[in-house]
């Protein structure tokens, strides 16, 4: 089940006034001092962006690749290194569900999409 076509940009501006609000202002300061970015991390489990393009049956948004694209470059318009901390998730996840069992899936998926 996928999000419907009126939520998708819903989340695309979702993330984009997350990255004017609450990114930008803080991304120099938390580069320079070459810190991690928990609290933004933790906001975007929040938002479910790390389930992004896990299917909505193991809890993810099962949002499609373009529209994961557009998140990503929205999180990379404000703070590159947020990208870096999100991908992983998808990259694992998809192998999990395109290659694990259905076992593997029910149980690794849903932590997956929670970050």
């Amino acid at each position: 089940m996928s999000p419907g076509p009126s939520r998708v940009p819903a989340l695309v501006d979702a993330v984009r006034e997350f990255v004017e609000r609450d990114v930008r202002p803080t991304a120099s300061a938390l580069e320079h001092a070459d810190r991690y970015p928990r609290d933004l991390v933790e906001r975007m489990a929040r938002m479910g962006l790390f389930g992004a393009l896990v299917p909505a049956q193991y809890g993810g948004l099962g949002l499609d690749v373009t529209t994961y694209a557009r998140i990503i470059e929205e999180l990379c318009r404000g703070f590159m290194s947020l990208a870096g901390v999100i991908n992983s998730h998808p990259m694992a996840a998809l192998i999990v569900y395109h290659h694990g069992t259905e076992e593997q899936r029910l149980r690794l998926l849903p932590r997956f999409a929670s970050g």
